[in-house]
């Protein structure tokens, strides 16, 4: 089952989020903190889920939280270079392991588009880091190629 939840059940997205989080920290540990305390992580999603245009959906399997994604709504104004632009963008996105691979993602990011073609939104996109095959997989799966590159270098 995939709901939408709000922030008073922010606290179901700890764990779910310490699964994506650890994966970040062990390929790039100059960016991603180690791991924070329960009610820094509640407070980091209830900012998130009380900003206009945030929807979080959660993946239940009886009962127990499995899976979780993020995503907003974004507008940009046209420019004199580019035209105006309204996407979702989907922030976030985490399957326990013992229930990856078995469509989970899959559900969640359909969910979403779902809900933004109900609110006349015509696309999306995402963001993921180079290691992480699974996420580039998934998002390839869900119809969604790179569609530009951007690289970081220390100084």
């Amino acid at each position: 089952m995939i709901r939408s939840i709000a922030s008073d059940e922010a606290a179901l997205l700890v764990p779910l989020c310490e699964v994506v989080q650890d994966l970040h920290r062990q390929h790039r540990p100059d960016i991603f903190t180690p791991p924070a305390a329960d009610g820094d992580v509640i407070a980091y999603f209830k900012d998130w889920m009380n900003r206009p245009g945030v929807t979080v959906l959660l993946a239940e399997q009886g009962g127990l939280a499995v899976g979780y994604l993020l995503f907003e709504v974004q507008e940009r104004p046209g420019t004199a270079l580019s035209q105006p632009m309204q996407r979702g963008f989907l922030q976030h996105i985490a399957v326990l392991p013992d229930w990856q691979r078995q469509g989970i993602g899959r559900a969640l990011i359909a969910r979403m588009k779902d809900l933004l073609r109900q609110e006349g939104v015509g696309r999306w996109a995402t963001s993921y880091w180079c290691f992480n095959a699974a996420s580039a997989a998934l998002m390839e799966q869900a119809g969604a190629t790179p569609a530009y590159i951007v690289a970081d270098a220390p100084l």
